[in-house]
């Protein structure tokens, strides 16, 4: 087989951790799109052979072959019961560097150079303090990777009914971007697109004040919630009609913020029974360090797959 011209999907697994619930959620979900795309999944473990002394004080070169051969033989036992064909055998990428960076790019560089269409992780239920952090490979995986990237978490439902894509957006020119991609996203599911805005909450000293400065001006209060509501429903229409154009379906749902932008866009996904939520990767100066608590939040507690795609040129 020559993989030049093979699509390719990268299943990124740990052989070693506890088999998690969210696994063979993530089998299905990859599956699916593999028969959609005429596509294989590959399974690809990226093996940390940077060892300190602490861990491995007598650990010499035949003992890491060991190692890595261990690690080839775990990794192809995930994939030893799956009965498919769209399932490659597994592969392992040494990489001798401990960061959560340099593990990631490895498995990004790969995908890349097999021309993947996706890069899918499945995610831990956290609770606790431990519930700030998904994990440092998967929340570096999500900051740094170019390619999209599919998360399935232990929430996630067996069975949606809807094929729909909820698609939370500010309108921004990034999420404008990711809408391209979306698109596209949605015609190979033959899915719907349910796109929602969240309507920003009147900020109390906004109220007080009882005015805002708007193009140069100061306005009402209402006033300025008006023309920026009607500017977003006029944006709304016009990407309905790209959709349209593209022979993708799609709705608009404005909704008033009640709670967290997270919490709305997790809302609604559970409200309609959505079978995915797609966002664009939060990037800049705060989420470089934090990856963005909506895009966090929501991958943390989707009960359904998400889709996470990079803007180009962010």
């Amino acid at each position: 087989m020559n993989s030049k011209y093979v699509k390719h999907i990268i299943w990124g697994i740990d052989p070693f951790e506890e088999s998690l619930p969210s696994r063979s959620q993530l089998i299905s979900v990859l599956q699916r799109l593999a028969e959609e795309e005429n596509a294989f999944i590959e399974p690809v473990y990226v093996l940390n052979l940077a060892f300190d002394e602490a861990q491995a004080p007598e650990m010499d070169r035949t003992q890491l072959v060991q190692y890595r051969e261990a690690a080839e033989k775990a990794a192809n036992e995930c994939v030893k019961e799956i009965r498919s064909k769209h399932f490659l055998p597994a592969r392992v990428l040494a990489v001798d560097d401990s960061s959560a960076v340099s593990l990631v790019q490895t498995l990004v560089n790969y995908a890349s150079s097999k021309k993947a269409l996706f890069i899918g992780v499945s995610t831990h239920a956290r609770h606790g303090l431990s519930r700030l952090f998904l994990g440092s490979f998967v929340e570096t995986l999500l900051l740094h990777s170019y390619l999209p990237v599919i998360t399935v978490s232990p929430e996630c439902l067996k069975n949606v009914q809807q094929n729909q894509i909820l698609f939370a957006t500010d309108f921004s020119e990034s999420s404008a971007e990711a809408y391209k991609n979306i698109l596209s996203f949605a015609k190979t599911l033959n899915a719907e697109i349910v796109l929602l805005h969240i309507l920003p909450r009147r900020m109390e000293p906004i109220l007080q004040a009882g005015a805002y400065l708007f193009s140069g001006s100061w306005v009402s209060t209402p006033e300025y919630l008006t023309e920026e509501e009607g500017s977003r429903r006029q944006m709304a229409d016009r990407w309905a009609e790209k959709a349209q154009m593209r022979g993708v379906k799609i709705k608009i749902h404005f909704q008033p913020a009640q709670n967290t932008t997270s919490e709305a866009i997790l809302e609604q996904a559970k409200s309609q029974n959505v079978a995915w939520i797609a966002m664009a990767a939060e990037s800049g100066s705060v989420t470089s360090a934090l990856l963005g608590s909506i895009t966090r939040q929501v991958v943390r507690d989707s009960n359904c797959p998400v889709y996470v795609v990079r803007p180009e040129g962010t």
